[in-house]
């Protein structure tokens, strides 16, 4: 059982960007942290109140961190790549030229 949880989290680990894992875990946090706090509820509600409050603010974390990330990709990220591209394409047709 030990080997096939290390394997899921190794294959977890290569085939997703550090972004996405981020969110994945928030994601988590939040469902975890709300099945615990709806369990505890049943026993002591105040205890499950606080509980609940830990899922809903790993859920807005999560809701703003994807935010975030959307418009750093739309606004920062594609434009450095642009700019990245049109050097290569630059240097390329300098380099051709020659």
């Amino acid at each position: 059982m030990n080997d096939s949880i290390k394997k899921i989290l190794v294959e977890w680990n290569t085939k997703t960007t550090e972004r996405q894992k981020l969110q994945q875990t928030y994601a988590l946090i939040a469902c975890v942290s709300l099945i615990i706090a709806g369990i505890i509820s049943l026993i002591n509600y105040t205890l499950g109140q606080r509980l609940l409050l830990v899922a809903i603010l790993a859920l807005f974390t999560l809701i703003v961190n994807m935010i975030i990330w959307a418009l750093l990709q739309s606004l920062i990220l594609l434009k450095i790549n642009k700019i990245k591209d049109n050097k290569i394409t630059k240097q390329t047709s300098k380099s051709s030229r020659k």
